[in-house]
């Protein structure tokens, strides 16, 4: 996720990021060529309509005589369709996003609704009891992380790609994990290693249900967190798997391309030499909208404007450790938390700021520096970033 200051001028915040333009870049430099070639039709001043041969009334002078190739009749027509299904693919896509920002949220509720209840009621005495809570949190901790892992595997535009899962890739995205459960995360696959992770926790938890350590009437509450977890793992999943439906997808570049690769041609009579500036226009203005439609309807990867889920990560390790450590200082660190250390001293892969890592959110400021690189960064993506 690209951070910003709204406080930022317009100029910064139109330039301080290039990802859209460089998506749509060749798209809106071909609108521009066909522009040329529109004006130098026009320019020679073609008789069309003696090349076609006679189409309509009056041998198509009307749409194809002095040069004028299309009338400008046809992009009304299909502008129509066309703002339609730009418009619904925009809300659909913001809809999407928001709605995947608010399933993490639900993740990260429900993690921290157990440590809660983990660090407030069970009862365990001594080291032991220090141990079996420790435990408890670690592997909701791991569930959490492995469910984060699944979401952000499968890239924008790949058609299915195996949910194979290797060691390799589990001990870096799941590093709260130990070896042994590294290894039955990898056995059990992308489609089964969360609700792996979560019967973990619901096994130990029952343990403690057993030995007298968490009452066994609130054996529901501690349940309901876990729940609301894997519920918004659920929900997140299903945004994350099921893209927009091709018919619409299909349509809609269609008729943008018929649109945008033909609208010059009704513009060189009456912009003239200036008909590639306004055909790129046109251009940048529908693919723009069309492009983060496209980015926002998966928010889930690691393109610059997906969600942070490694920041939740690391949000959900420094958050579940305070409440934790409050109860028994003692407490040791896992893999997870030491990522999180990490995480907060290296620059941000996106924006190149430091990141801090307090117990109440993240918030990161620009790091001094006297390249131009660095000066140009922060000024176009802003000097203060905060998220909670």
């Amino acid at each position: 996720m690209i951070y910003y200051n709204y406080n930022e001028n317009w100029f910064a915040l139109i330039f301080g990021s290039t990802d859209l333009l460089r998506k749509i870049f060749l798209d809106v430099l071909v609108a521009g060529l066909v522009g040329i070639i529109a004006y130098a039709v026009e320019s020679q001043a073609f008789e069309l309509a003696d090349i076609v041969g006679p189409i309509g009334v009056n041998g198509g002078a009307d749409l194809f005589g002095s040069g004028n190739f299309l009338d400008d009749r046809v992009h009304i027509i299909i502008i129509t369709p066309l703002s339609f299904l730009l418009i619904f693919r925009s809300n659909h896509a913001y809809a999407r996003y928001w709605d995947g920002r608010k399933e993490l949220g639900a993740m990260l509720r429900g993690l921290r609704e157990f440590t809660r209840m983990v660090a407030g009621y069970h009862a365990g005495p001594g080291p032991k009891g220090v141990a079996a809570r420790a435990e408890l949190r670690r592997q909701a901790l791991v569930t959490f992380e492995v469910g984060s892992m699944t979401l952000t595997r499968r890239e924008k535009g790949d058609k299915g790609r195996s949910s194979a899962l290797t060691a390799l890739e589990v001990e870096e995205r799941v590093p709260s994990a130990n070896p042994k459960e590294v290894m039955a995360l990898v056995a059990a696959g992308e489609s089964g290693c969360v609700l792996l992770a979560a019967h973990w926790v619901s096994r130990s938890l029952s343990r403690a249900g057993t030995d007298g350590h968490v009452h066994m009437m609130l054996m529901r509450d501690f349940e309901a967190g876990l729940s609301t977890l894997l519920q918004g793992w659920h929900g997140a999943s299903a945004i994350g798997s099921t893209p927009l439906p091709f018919p619409y997808v299909q349509m809609l570049h269609a008729l943008l391309a018929a649109f945008i690769y033909t609208l010059p041609f009704t513009l060189a009579r009456k912009f003239g030499w200036l008909t590639p500036v306004m055909a790129m226009l046109v251009a940048f203005s529908l693919l723009g909208i069309n492009s983060v439609a496209r980015e926002l309807e998966m928010p889930f990867g690691n393109d610059a404007n997906d969600l942070p889920v490694r920041r939740f990560n690391c949000l959900a390790a420094s958050t579940t450790w305070v409440m934790l450590h409050d109860r028994d200082p003692e407490t040791p660190e896992t893999g997870g938390d030491r990522h999180a250390r990490t995480e907060a001293k290296a620059p941000d892969e996106v924006s190149g700021v430091k990141v801090a890592l307090p117990a109440t959110g993240i918030e990161s400021e620009a790091a001094p520096s006297s390249s131009f690189r660095s000066v140009w960064r922060s000024f176009g993506r802003g000097s203060t970033v905060v998220f909670k």
